[in-house]
């Protein structure tokens, strides 16, 4: 897999906000698509200037979505099975990478999609990608991953 060519896929799709904001969900997030409730369950701030520096910080961005890649890595490698993500090719690992970074656990609910990939159906992954809510709601970004998956 191409760190880099992943790095500037997601961030091209995710955007960059540096003040937080509500997404689609209704969650707080905030740099390239960082949900902010799980950074600060666990961190102390003695004010709240402190919380706002350090959810605004731009450094702060880059290391969360180094973070949230390499956990959507092992979400879609973990996802498939080893057997499975062995043999795909780096642009596929690449794309389910964006799915488990996108949709965290929902990626569980693409069972079909999933089929379809153990089976090397890529049409037919294609088509269970397009036939979501995923797609209603960021179809460039879908239809970006599709070009990649059939590749």
């Amino acid at each position: 897999m191409d760190h880099d060519r992943l790095l500037a896929s997601i961030k091209l799709h995710e955007g960059y906000r540096q003040l937080p904001y509500l997404d689609s969900l209704g969650h707080w997030t905030v740099g390239y698509g960082h949900l902010l409730q799980d950074s600060l369950q666990s961190s102390v701030f003695k004010t709240v200037g402190g919380l706002l520096d350090h959810i605004t910080d731009k450094v702060q961005h880059q290391m969360w979505l180094e973070s949230d890649m390499a956990y959507a890595v092992g979400s879609a490698s973990g996802w498939v099975g080893s057997s499975i993500w062995n043999k795909l090719s780096d642009e596929r690992q690449e794309v389910l990478v964006e799915m488990c970074f996108q949709l965290g656990n929902r990626t569980r609910k693409f069972v079909k999609f999933r089929q379809a990939v153990t089976d090397g159906d890529w049409p037919q992954a294609v088509a269970e990608m397009r036939d979501s809510m995923w797609y209603s709601q960021t179809p460039g970004r879908v239809d970006d991953l599709a070009k990649k998956l059939l590749s």
